[in-house]
């Protein structure tokens, strides 16, 4: 089982109790990261305060040849519906909510098997990665199974 999803273009913030220039804060940082995983911008604000938000994700999983035509089909479904709601289960309580993930779907396409899309993020919520991959891909799938990267974040500054 995969676990987790790679990411590019992350952010970060960290609380110091002391002034330390940002670029210091990144050379230590990324002496300690593994290859490949590196912080390439650094920047002061305000402390005790959130300066950025996240407004939407964007995703990309490689689809098998042999389910791009029921992906297509339920795509062109899933787009034209005004909603899609499935039952969210929380592992803790056992119990399920119904959500629809069609009103956090920005966009979705498939082209040459991959298959990229973009999530709204609310204030109450967005529809998870692998909610998408489950509604697109025939049942028979296990999405847990299928690879997830994360290519990018809108943010905008919190004080907006």
């Amino acid at each position: 089982m995969i676990v987790g999803i790679g990411g590019e273009g992350e952010v970060v913030e960290v609380e110091l109790h002391s002034w330390v220039k940002p670029s210091a804060v990144m050379e230590a940082i990324n002496r300690f990261l593994p290859r490949g995983l590196v912080i390439t911008r650094a920047k002061l604000v305000p402390p005790l305060r959130a300066t950025c938000v996240v407004v939407s994700m964007s995703f990309e999983a490689d689809i098998a040849d042999e389910f791009a035509e029921h992906a297509h089909e339920a795509i062109k479904t899933l787009m034209l519906a005004d909603s899609f709601t499935i039952m969210r289960g929380n592992e803790e309580t056992g119990k399920s909510k119904p959500v629809d993930i069609r009103r956090y779907i920005e966009c979705i396409s498939l082209e040459n098997g991959l298959l990229s899309f973009r999530l709204e993020v609310t204030t109450t919520g967005t529809a998870r990665p692998r909610e998408i991959l489950a509604a697109v891909l025939p049942d028979s799938v296990d999405v847990r199974l299928v690879p997830l990267r994360k290519r990018g974040m809108e943010i905008r500054d919190a004080q907006r």
